[in-house]
């Protein structure tokens, strides 16, 4: 891609080359693949202080999250549904010192941490990897992956995602057996609607932990649609994050229930999963006309397949 891509779109200055970028962001690799980011850092420190506000309701859970958010008095604000009437609301500020340290890099697992502390402290680099031992909570699919023992003599060969990965690889003849994988997949709610979703998925999927994470758009994305932009309503999401989900009834397919219901409420949800749209409703969510504009201008050779090939076809 010989368009070069700088401040300017921060400043908003070159809208053709803003748009490149925008639908580079979108395209799953189908475009091109940016080789050179202008980032602005953010100051840290050494360590992250956390601490879990404990809720019985999810209006409660809610009003909490928007008003840390509101407030801007924490670096960092995300949720986990331990399961109906348990809900926490996780708070990390940067601090320079910190009067104790925990790790989760091998014995113990951060997600039980959760709903068991009501503060804890972290490096700010193990912060960042939390989840990455267990791949948030998937070791849990093969249950001695939690067992203290197997983790302490074997956690350095199975635990953490590279590994977890790159066994998955391996077993895949073994694991193709199974009509369907496990179900993960990350599913952004608009704001307004995320209580109708979580009511929802507590009476219909019922699989936890859930992970929420609040997210705001700053400017509805080139490749999102209109039609889409005006049923999201809204710049403000809950990212659902559901890991895990065991999918083998043959009378239900939850990833394709999960993505009609984000769907008919006006929301957005990964590609990197297991997709089913048909090509119509595909193409109602995704903004054709930006997306094929950007394919002649990025890719006039076809070198790459187009988005909608590469993530839903034969991949259902």
């Amino acid at each position: 891609m010989r368009d070069r891509v700088d401040e300017r779109i921060v400043a908003g200055g070159d809208a053709r080359a803003q748009l490149g970028f925008g639908m580079i962001h979108g395209s799953y690799g189908t475009l091109g693949v940016l080789t050179r980011v202008t980032c602005r850092l953010y100051p840290a420190k050494p360590c992250v202080h956390l601490t879990y506000v404990t809720l019985p309701t999810l209006a409660a859970f809610e009003a909490e999250m928007r008003a840390r958010i509101a407030a801007a008095d924490h670096d960092f604000v995300d949720g986990i549904i331990h399961g109906p009437g348990r809900f926490v609301v996780c708070l990390g500020r940067f601090v320079s010192e910190a009067p104790y340290l925990s790790s989760y890099r091998r014995l113990h697992i951060y997600y039980k941490s959760t709903a068991e502390r009501a503060e804890d402290y972290l490096t700010t680099a193990d912060y960042f990897f939390r989840y990455d031992t267990e791949c948030h909570w998937l070791s849990r699919t093969v249950p001695p992956l939690e067992w203290k023992p197997v983790r302490w003599a074997l956690g350095g060969v199975f635990l953490g995602s590279e590994n977890l990965i790159r066994w998955s690889g391996r077993l895949a003849p073994l694991l193709g057996l199974k009509r369907r994988p496990d179900v993960v997949v990350d599913l952004f709610l608009p704001g307004a609607r995320f209580a109708d979703f979580y009511r929802w998925y507590e009476e219909t999927v019922r699989h936890f932990p859930l992970w929420v994470v609040p997210y705001r758009m700053p400017a509805p994305y080139p490749w999102l649609s209109p039609a889409q932009v005006a049923r999201m309503g809204d710049d403000f999401f809950f990212d659902c994050a559901v890991y895990g989900k065991p999918n083998g009834d043959p009378a239900i397919d939850w990833s394709e229930v999960l993505e009609d219901k984000t769907f008919e409420l006006g929301g957005i949800k990964t590609l990197i999963s297991r997709n089913h749209y048909s090509p119509e409703r595909f193409w109602d969510i995704y903004h054709r006309d930006n997306y094929e504009r950007m394919k002649a201008r990025f890719d006039p050779g076809g070198l790459w397949r187009d988005v909608y090939a590469k993530l839903v076809s034969g991949r259902r």
